[in-house]
C-alpha cells in the first residue's frame, strides 16, 4: 500500500473508487493489489488489470506494464501468465494501441499477444486512460455483459454511453475502451 504522501497516484485513485463503488463485492471479484505478475490468472473468464503503461520514446510502441512501486514487466511476460482468458480489460494506458513491428510486415500490441495466447476478447485504451471514470464504466459494463448476459460489445457499448451521458462528449473519454477478439462472447459462468 502507498504511504500517505502517494494518495493522489493514479492507481491508488482507481483502486480506492472500485472499492467505493464496491463493483469487485457486487460481482464477486478477487481484488488482488500485489505489486507482482499474477500467477493463476490462466483459463479465468474475467481478468481485470489496472496499471501503467510504457511506451518507447524513439518508436512510440506499447512495451511494458507498471505498477507506482517497483514491478515493471515487458508485456509479453504479462500475456504469458493470461493465457486462454476469457475477456482481459485492461485499464492500462496505451495497451490497446497496435504499432508496426520495426522489422517485420506485421503489427505489435499487447492486445495481440493476449488474443495469440488464447484470450477470447480484450478491452483496451489505444491512448491514456482517465482513471476517474474507470469505476462507473466498470459496474455498467459487468451488470450489462453479467448480469444482463448482453455480448461484450453490448455492454462495452453501454458502458462507453454511460461515460458520454454522464462525464463527458468527448471521444478521448468515452470512447477510450475498445474491443479487440471476438466481440461476441457472452459471460460464461463456469
Amino acid at each position: 500500500p502507498p504511504s500517505s504522501d502517494e494518495s493522489f497516484l493514479p492507481l491508488q485513485i482507481m483502486a480506492d473508487n472500485f472499492q467505493d463503488s464496491r463493483v469487485f463485492e457486487n460481482f464477486n471479484i478477487l481484488f488482488n493489489q500485489e505489486n507482482t505478475l499474477p500467477r493463476d490468472f490462466k483459463n479465468s473468464e474475467l481478468v481485470i488489470i489496472g496499471a501503467h503503461g510504457g511506451v518507447t520514446d524513439r518508436l512510440h510502441t506499447f512495451r511494458s506494464v507498471s505498477d507506482e512501486a517497483n514491478l515493471r514487466e515487458r508485456y509479453q511476460e504479462v500475456a504469458k501468465h493470461l493465457t486462454n482468458c476469457g475477456v482481459v480489460i485492461l485499464f492500462v494506458c496505451s495497451s490497446g494501441r497496435f504499432n508496426s513491428h520495426p522489422e517485420a510486415k506485421t503489427t505489435i500490441s499487447f492486445a495481440k499477444e493476449l488474443i495469440k495466447n488464447g484470450c477470447s476478447a480484450v478491452i483496451a485504451s489505444p491512448w491514456p486512460l482517465d482513471v476517474t471514470f474507470t469505476s462507473h464504466w466498470l459496474s455498467n459494463f459487468l451488470e450489462n455483459w453479467i448480469a444482463a448476459g448482453d455480448t461484450v460489445n453490448q455492454a462495452v457499448s453501454k458502458a462507453n454511453i454511460l461515460i458520454a451521458q454522464r462525464y463527458s462528449y468527448d471521444p478521448l473519454k468515452y470512447l477510450a475502451l475498445t474491443i479487440y477478439g471476438n466481440p461476441l462472447r457472452k459471460y460464461q459462468n463456469s
